[in-house]
């Protein structure tokens, strides 16, 4: 079982393939197929988010957690990363 991870799309390239296909901003939910993130950015290789997307091949390794795929840019986001919101505080009368 993988890692819960959110994909989200921060680009779409000029010369892209497949244009217009994810809006920029979109975000998806899933897993990672394994546990190491490193183990499922290889460059050749479709991005697959188990129970949600699969993108088009990659073809350069940004950062750790942001790759280039044929036609958009492209970021893992982690649970860690995710903000936890604030709690509530109570009006004090």
């Amino acid at each position: 079982m993988g890692k819960p991870a959110r994909l989200v799309k921060l680009a779409e390239l000029p010369n892209a393939q497949v244009p217009n296909n994810i809006q920029e901003g979109e975000v998806f939910e899933g897993e990672l197929e394994c546990e190491n993130i490193k183990q499922v950015l290889i460059i050749g290789d479709t991005f697959r988010l188990k129970w949600s997307i699969s993108t088009s091949p990659i073809v350069e390794i940004i950062d750790e957690r942001t790759f280039r795929t044929r036609n958009s840019i492209y970021r893992i986001i982690m649970p860690d990363e995710i903000p936890k919101p604030k709690p509530f505080l109570k009006w004090q009368y």
